[in-house]
């Protein structure tokens, strides 16, 4: 409680330049990410934001996932997937920043305007974060001189067992829904996840993301030669191809609101 004070003390102080903190996309490793993604639940939670859904479940995912990351054997890689989690927490710190010139990529739009169902607007981040800014974070990270060994072959087996790990977690995604929508005061409307059904949808946005990333990753070996700035020309292109796809789902998304495979109010 005396952080919720102390937090809102600030936002009234001088609310514009703490939200520029909080949305500076400067993590360096998963720690900086789970300190960042809980200033971001407490401040959501003052400011009575619905992004408290979409983030809160992050938060729980990424906790997690450090746990995974630092329990010795269960990734073959676990630098990789270290460097990944900060490129994929800024690229959401990124989106956020964006939006506040409403200039964030297409699908992290659609999230951020959402009004339907709580279990609609994690569907339409869990699209933006995933099917967009997955496979542009590995890229990323493969183009990191630390992490420049991080590529298709290295990284495939520790990719997909993150799939087992995502069932595992499910039910507690479903316990913070409830939670949430409790500190926002809509005890009722966070809609319970159907488990089986929201992990087959988690599979088919992780599958997207692997085939985008390596698609990324073709064009990298097969532009290469050609030049830094023709390489950037082509993943600039395939970027906004991206874009499209992720957003032509996003309007899936919102137009199955009512019939989306969760419960209902």
């Amino acid at each position: 409680m005396l952080k919720l004070l102390v937090l809102t003390f600030c936002l009234l102080a001088n609310a514009k330049d703490y939200r520029n903190d909080l949305f500076e996309p400067n993590i360096v490793d998963e720690e900086q990410a789970i300190t960042r993604l809980s200033q971001l639940n407490d401040y959501f939670k003052i400011q009575k934001s619905t992004e408290l859904y979409f983030n809160a479940i992050y938060l729980i995912v990424t906790k997690d996932l450090r746990d995974k990351i630092i329990l010795p054997g269960y990734f073959e890689k676990p630098e990789c997937i270290s460097g990944m989690v900060r490129e994929f927490s800024n690229m959401y710190l990124k989106a956020l920043k964006l939006q506040q010139n409403q200039l964030s990529p297409g699908p992290w739009k659609a999230h951020f305007r959402s009004t339907g169902k709580p279990t609609t607007k994690l569907m339409l981040g869990m699209n933006a974060h995933i099917s967009f800014d997955l496979p542009i974070s590995m890229y990323n990270i493969s183009k990191t001189k630390s992490y420049s060994h991080c590529k298709t072959d290295v990284i495939r087996q520790d990719y997909f067992k993150m799939n087992r790990f995502f069932k595992e977690i499910t039910p507690a995604l479903n316990r913070e829904l409830k939670r949430v929508g409790s500190d926002l005061e809509k005890v009722g409307k966070a809609n319970k996840i159907v488990e089986p059904i929201a992990y087959w949808m988690v599979l088919i946005f992780r599958k997207k993301a692997w085939n985008t990333y390596v698609s990324l990753m073709t064009i990298d070996d097969e532009f290469t030669k050609y030049g830094t700035d023709r390489l950037n020309e082509e993943i600039n292109f395939k970027i906004n191809q991206i874009d499209r796809k992720t957003s032509a789902t996003s309007k899936l998304i919102n137009a199955a609101d009512t019939v989306l495979p969760f419960a209902g109010y």
